[in-house]
């Protein structure tokens, strides 16, 4: 059921080790980008 409840957040934790990607890294954010999400790296 959706809610629009204005004190709930979606929370993204990162819990250490690094996912198993079934795709390579980079079709993801090729995906993602086409979407309207946007990254900048850290490394």
């Amino acid at each position: 059921e959706y809610s629009e409840d204005k004190d709930s957040e979606n929370i993204l934790v990162k819990i250490g080790g690094a996912p198993s990607l079934i795709q390579d890294e980079e079709s993801y954010y090729k995906e993602l980008e086409e979407h309207g999400f946007f990254f900048f790296s850290c490394r």
